[in-house]
């Protein structure tokens, strides 16, 4: 045998058996229960039964594991990552190995392509620079300050700018859902409508419970063009307006949404946004990136029922 070809077949069986004895171990009962104790003490969790590892996947040929923590007292699941020593937990993992512009376009496309096929309601100017995404709940008030915010925004920004609404109506909020349903149903007859309704929910926001909802929200309706009471409140005691909430939960669930107010902007995750002034901020960048072209295909039009503001 020629040497290159013994020395070829030495590689070959070197690198065959690294790869066996780097192949990704799988998680154990007993590790994933002793992650579990350790994040529910980590995260200072007031319950931690039924606290469990779930959707465990490996990151991109390597073991280090991408899974979701749910279950005890947290309201939402959170995404987190193990290295493959499974000694250090994080909430992100960095790739060096890429470049971060070119996945953040990425990221954008998968994005945008998750938040276009439904309709949604939506309002601003119809091919705006900037499209903001929002994951609201109406009894949330972090959302209601975020309401305010917009309209609080110059009118040379607003005119930037067009708004899509994603119902996600938390637990923890007790009439939350009632009013997503009612709000949707309203959409149902007249996109007006749905954000009249929308921003009665955040401006009597503290006014509002689960007794004086139906009331006060048919009080409303009645002074509402387009907007017929009864019909409102039919769609909603028969919850035909469900589905249309489900739809944008389970899009939440699948890009990890864990809290309200969540915003993309022009298919980019928005964080940090702590004032108007960081949200004048994200505006001005997501509408340079579609200049400069890494978030242009997340600007394909969101949306489909309209209103005015």
């Amino acid at each position: 045998m020629k040497r290159p070809t013994i020395l070829a077949l030495i590689c070959f069986l070197v690198s065959t058996t690294l790869l066996a004895d780097e192949q990704c171990k799988p998680l154990t009962d007993r590790a994933r229960e002793a992650i579990a104790t350790y994040l529910a003490k980590r995260l200072k969790l007031s319950d931690s039964r039924g606290l469990k590892i779930d959707k465990e996947e490996f990151v991109r040929n390597t073991c280090y594991r991408k899974f979701r923590l749910e279950g005890g007292s947290l309201r939402q699941p959170i995404t987190l990552f193990l290295s493959p020593d499974l000694r250090f937990v994080s909430a992100a993992l960095l790739d060096t190995a890429l470049d971060p512009v070119e996945e953040e376009r990425k990221e954008a496309e998968r994005i945008s392509a998750l938040l276009q096929p439904a309709e949604s309601p939506s309002r601003g100017r119809p091919g705006a620079p900037v499209t903001l995404v929002e994951f609201s709940d109406f009894q949330c008030p972090y959302c209601r300050r975020f309401d305010e915010w917009m309209g609080s925004l110059p009118a040379v920004t607003k005119a930037q700018v067009g708004l899509v609404y994603k119902h996600l109506p938390l637990p923890m909020h007790p009439w939350a859902h009632d009013a997503a349903e009612l709000a949707a149903c309203a959409g149902l007859q007249s996109p007006d409508a749905f954000w009249a309704l929308h921003d009665f929910f955040f401006k009597e926001q503290e006014g509002l419970n689960t007794g004086n909802l139906s009331r006060r929200t048919a009080e409303l309706a009645s002074k509402v063009p387009n907007l017929n009471v009864q019909d409102l409140l039919t769609c909603s005691n028969s919850h035909k307006a469900d589905p249309i909430i489900a739809r944008d939960e389970e899009l939440a669930n699948a890009l990890e949404i864990s809290a309200t107010p969540t915003v993309f902007a022009n298919g980019l995750r928005a964080r940090g946004l702590r004032s108007i002034d960081d949200l004048k901020a994200l505006i001005a960048r997501a509408g340079a990136s579609r200049s400069d072209g890494i978030a242009s295909a997340a600007h394909a039009k969101l949306g489909g029922v309209r209103g005015h503001r």
